[in-house]
């Protein structure tokens, strides 16, 4: 390896060979450079260009040594070392060793080997503001400063002895910390380099005088939330309380006490306050025992006029206590207003418990067994006026806490087994369990015993059993009055070997551009749990579940001649297969055309015009030749038999693209038109084109690296070629070879790397290649994979390429958001980042467990981040885009796919796709979005794709992030995100929803960036009914308890409005089961699990809730 000043770099492009003429010994120049310093020490590179030489050689001498005799013929030869000590001027003589006055000198000067000196100075702390955290002030100041030869690490600043922060030093002028108050006429402020401690700068400047900040009340709102029956008013009273001296606040109306509440209980629901008659009351708040922080104001009275209605406002049920048969009472007291003079009836839990008198304090309801699971309803309904009622609830009450018992079983399928048999997992709690095994039945026999300490047990190859159904039991051992059963669904296991019966294989219509899908249907009694793979014509199409129906595959040529073949073979048994093929299909039945046409670059010629090689696949042509036009000029007629054509000598030409015409000899109605992109041929003959770099570790964790070049070129000299690196020169190298390896390079992070090829005997015949940076000992930061010092959902798509790969495992690895240390892989990402990045949890192994940290650093950031742009799509590209229904309608649920390519514009070789959605949250509850990935195109979840989804309430936005992980581009398209929710339009005052895909990245394989088109979709909303306040209020007020839920739930409401229906749908709209009438609690025990919406009937409106269903 050798170093050339950039003098000697013009003077390579402007050589020019010189004849050798028969005159007298010229010693015509002498180039020369030095290397880097090392220990002090340097070597200078001398190149001896001299004219009728004697064949002795020369020698060298300078600053009094004879450095020895060389030969003329090596390029360079190298002195040193020499000693760099910044003082002695350095000369060097040649001497020709037959001619000796044939001589000539150069001088380099003084060589400074010391090593440079880090220096931070001009230090400036601009003071800011007082701040506005704490209850006294503190300071605000920008820093900023000079530097030098400072470390890469950033720099650290102290208060004193008290430590501030590290910063960058790319970020300066930076914002410190707040600090203070401080006692001081002056303070000190000290910088010193992270890395380099000794390297250090102070400022000292006077203190700035901050006042401190009062007691307040900020933010605060008092929001109408309806009337009460009496004429009354119902209020929520919020704010942010500032510099308070306590934890409770005073709370006044119209200058009277009303209430001591806690800050922490905010919001505070304010009941029935009033009624006033003036047209305006007064609130206020103050800290408690601090007479000088108070906030007041005058507030408009509503109308809320008295009700002479019968009114139960309150249902009180106290549970009394258990008797010795498990036994219990309740004691219910009702309060009202305008009551009837009849008394109440009582029903609940489909029971009527009888009439009662208002009189007494209190009734006695009972008994009720304290079963641990009952909650008991409690309907009060006035006897005189049939539509005032209320409830209350109790329980569940456990009158026998100490039995014995079995919770939350779980009874998980796993799977069939080869014969036929199944896979279960068996889970549960024991409750009061007087041994420490159990016994376990099936179809009341006898199956096993188990300890409770190995649960969960793994059950294999149980069955198979004939009936739709079979019987499990759990029984505590040698206890048989405690025990558990239940009914299990039998699975559909085949009971056999795996078959694949039957492959079916039906075509779609063809489009437009000659392609087409087609669907394949599985039919296979008896198959793995790992579902199956589609090969055929040499293509990998993917994996895929044998729960679909059918799957959807293509685009594929319809050119009349190809036969397409589809072999099915499931993924747990190799050796179980069956295929189906369909074709030819013809998609130009009655016209003629020219499919799949490629225009191959195939080099430069002398003149810097190109070489290409033309083929395609002619349908229905009437001829045996074709002829060709480039920029519509007639290039020659060509058999289609010989295809591939050789197309010599094209252009050149000026413009970025030309335009090529194909057209069946005779018959200008069949012709296909196209643009090619111009090559880069620079005339003389000699070209390079297609370089590739690529980096590999020779001894990377010494922050050292090299890199394999190759290259295509023509014309080329037969001396071979140098490679110049910012300033290095490797070579020669031979073009025989079909790489090489150079370095070794400083992989700092920092260094910008380009390349130049440069032919020996042609200067003019040479290429560029901008490597740019890359790192040795890069640190990962968990969950930011690319390196774009943000974690967020692109950083999917990297783990999805490097899915599987296998390297060192990290030191100490955790997914904490701090920057670690990692050694490297073998494999880098095609922007030289290396795969350690997509190793997020450290464990040496690239797979699921690493979106973990994705999601638990989301949006957190180091230094500054690296904007993404995303590539623009056109109308002609293919599109991601919402399939908004058209109509929508308030309060219902809706589900929306999130559609990627169609029929006619399909996505061709995608590996993965991230992108945004920006959401309207007046018109969609942005907090109950939820997004599912079903089984696509693109691949299955969890078995060769993975998913990515988060939703961002500050944005209004959800990211969206789909890869696969088995190295394989796909075609298609159709669905591949499904949204679900609610339209929340309260307001009323939107009347269209826009969706649209933004910030998209979706690239192939090998990264490269695929355009795609991102139009809006818009859907009318239609309003159900003009809302009301008393319909917000009654939205406000209702909740579903518990939620999420495995069994029982209660529709709870503040205002004791009775439910007159309620009905459970999925999210796609489909109702669960029949409608409840007059109940306010229904059980969804026997419901999948899964998010669902109830549609609750109750005080003249139709409301919507969500609810999600869990398995226990």
């Amino acid at each position: 390896m050798f170093k050339f000043s950039k003098l000697f770099f013009l003077l390579i492009f402007l050589w020019v060979p010189f004849l050798n003429h028969a005159q007298d010994c010229s010693i015509d120049n002498i180039l020369v450079e030095q290397s880097d310093c090392v220990d002090g020490f340097f070597n200078v590179f001398l190149h001896v260009q001299a004219t009728n030489h004697g064949g002795e050689g020369f020698s060298v001498l300078g600053n009094g040594h004879d450095y020895g005799d060389f030969s003329y013929e090596p390029n360079f030869i190298t002195i040193g070392p020499l000693e760099g000590n910044g003082t002695t001027s350095y000369e060097f003589v040649v001497i020709d060793n037959q001619f000796g006055e044939c001589s000539n000198f150069v001088e380099i000067g003084t060589v400074d080997c010391a090593p440079p000196q880090c220096n931070i100075y001009d230090v400036v702390l601009d003071f800011q503001s007082c701040t506005s955290e704490g209850t006294i002030g503190a300071y605000n100041y920008l820093l900023n400063f000079n530097y030098t030869n400072t470390g890469f690490d950033g720099f650290d600043v102290f208060l004193g002895e008290q430590f501030l922060g590290t910063y960058a030093y790319e970020n300066l002028p930076v914002h410190l910390v707040s600090f203070g108050p401080l006692n001081t006429d002056f303070f000190t402020l000290t910088i010193c380099d992270n890395a380099l401690t000794d390297c250090c700068a102070s400022v000292e400047v006077p203190t700035p005088v901050c006042p401190p900040l009062d007691c307040g009340f900020q933010e605060v709102t008092f929001n109408f939330e309806g009337c009460h029956d009496n004429g009354g008013y119902n209020y929520i009273l919020n704010f942010t309380p500032v510099n308070t001296t306590n934890t409770h606040f005073d709370f006044y109306l119209n200058n009277e006490f009303y209430g001591y509440y806690s800050y922490a209980d905010l919001p505070i629901f304010l009941e029935n306050i009033g009624p006033f008659n003036d047209n305006h009351f007064n609130i206020r708040i103050c800290d408690n025992d601090n007479a000088d922080c108070c906030w007041d104001h005058n507030v408009e009275t509503p109308n809320c006029p008295v009700s002479d209605n019968c009114v139960i406002e309150n249902v009180a049920v106290q549970a009394g206590e258990c008797n010795a048969d498990g036994l219990f009472y309740v004691f219910l007291s009702v309060q009202g207003a305008n009551l009837g003079t009849q008394g109440f009836s009582v029903h609940g839990n489909g029971h009527e418990y009888g009439n009662f008198s208002y009189e007494p304090e209190f009734v006695t309801i009972g008994p009720l067994q304290g079963n641990g699971t009952t909650v008991y309803e409690f309907i009060v309904t006035d006897l005189e006026f049939p539509d005032c009622q209320n409830y209350g609830l109790v329980g569940p009450i456990d009158c026998f806490p100490n039995d014995c018992g079995f919770q939350e079983v779980t009874f998980n399928f796993e799977g069939c087994h080869d014969n036929g048999g199944y896979n279960y997992i068996l889970n549960f709690t024991p409750v009061n369990t007087t041994n420490t095994h159990f016994d376990f039945y099936l179809n009341n026999e006898f199956y096993g015993y188990y300890s409770y300490a190995d649960l969960p047990i793994f059950l294999e190859n149980i069955g198979p059993f004939n009936d739709n159904h079979f019987n499990i039991r759990i029984c505590d051992n040698d206890n048989p009055d405690c025990c558990w059963d239940h009914n299990v669904e039998t699975p559909n296991c085949g009971g056999g070997d795996c078959a694949i019966n039957h492959v079916i294989v039906e075509a779609h219509d063809c489009n437009e551009d000659g392609f087409f899908f087609v669907d394949l249907e599985v039919v296979a009694p008896n198959h793995g749990n790992e579902g199956f793979h589609v090969n055929g014509n040499g293509n990998n199409y993917g994996n895929f579940s044998y729960e679909l129906p059918f799957i959807t595959l293509g685009p594929f040529a319809g050119n009349g001649e190809t036969v397409y073949e589809f072999v099915v073979t499931d993924n747990q048994f190799p050796d179980c297969q069956n295929y189906d093929i369909i074709g030819p299909i013809d998609c130009s039945p009655e016209g003629c055309g020219f499919h799949d046409i490629t225009m191959n670059f195939e080099g430069c010629n002398d003149n810097g015009s190109y070489n290409f090689a033309l083929n395609f696949i002619p349908v229905n042509t009437i001829n045996n030749y074709y002829q060709l036009f480039i920029n519509n000029e007639f290039q020659g007629s060509y058999a289609y038999d010989n295809l591939t054509q050789f197309i010599e000598g094209v252009g050149p030409f000026e413009g970025e693209n030309f335009h090529v015409r194909i057209c069946d000899n005779d018959h200008p109605d069949c012709c296909t038109d196209f643009l090619v992109e111009t090559p880069a041929c620079n005339p003389g003959g000699c070209n390079f084109w297609d370089v590739v770099v690529e980096p590999h570790i020779t001894d990377c964790n010494n922050d050292i690296f090299s890199v394999d070049v190759a290259f295509h070129t023509t014309n080329n000299g037969p001396l071979g070629y140098y490679i110049f690196a910012n300033g290095d020169i490797f070579g020669p190298f031979s073009y025989a070879l079909p790489f090489v390896t150079i370095g070794p390079f400083e992989g700092d992070g920092s260094t910008e790397y380009d390349f130049l090829i440069l032919d020996i005997g042609n200067p003019a015949c040479y290429t560029y290649y901008e490597f740019g940076t890359f790192e040795c000992d890069e640190d990962v930061w968990p969950g930011d994979t690319n390196t774009d010092n943000i974690a967020n959902h692109f950083d999917l798509l990297n783990i999805g390429i490097a899915f599987g790969s296998e390297g060192p495992q990290r030191p100490e690895a955790t997914t904490d958001w701090n920057a670690m240390s990692a050694y490297n892989w073998t494999h880098f990402f095609e922007d030289n980042n290396n795969y350690k990045h997509a190793d997020t949890n450290g464990d040496g192994v690239v797979n699921n467990a690493d979106i973990a940290a994705i999601q638990q650093n989301y949006n957190l950031t180091h230094g500054e981040v690296e904007n993404f742009t995303p590539l623009e799509g056109t109308d002609i590209d293919p599109p991601v885009y919402m399939d908004v229904p058209e109509n929508l309608t308030t309060g219902n649920p809706f589900e929306i796919p999130v559609m990627l390519g169609t029929e006619g514009e399909p996505v061709n070789d995608i590996y993965g796709i991230a992108f945004s959605i920006e959401l309207d949250p007046e018109i969609i509850n942005v907090a109950d979005l939820t997004v599912s990935f079903p089984v696509s195109w693109m691949g299955e979840p969890e078995v060769n794709t993975i998913t990515f989804s988060r939703l961002n309430l500050e944005t209004n936005s959800i990211d969206i992030a789909i890869s696969r992980t088995d190295q394989n581009n796909v075609s298609g398209h159709g669905p591949i995100v499904i949204l679900h929710g609610i339209i929340d339009d309260i307001a009323g005052i939107h009347g269209e929803m826009d969706l649209r895909a933004t910030g998209i990245n979706a690239i192939d394989l090998s990264q490269s960036p695929i355009p795609l088109n991102n139009p809006y979709k818009t859907s009318v909303i239609t309003k159900l009914r003009d809302e009301d306040a008393g319909f917000i209020s009654l939205m406000r007020d209702t909740w579903i308890h518990p939620n999420p839920a495995s069994d029982l739930i209660t529709i709870m409401n503040k205002q004791y409005i009775a439910v007159e229906s309620v009905a459970v749908y999925d999210m796609s709209g489909v109702q669960f089961g029949t409608i409840q009438y007059n109940t306010n609690q229904i059980s969804v025990s026997e419901l999948p699990a899964g998010l669902y919406a109830l549609k609750i009937n109750m005080g003249g409106h139709v409301i919507m809730k969500k609810m999600v269903k869990v398995q226990r």
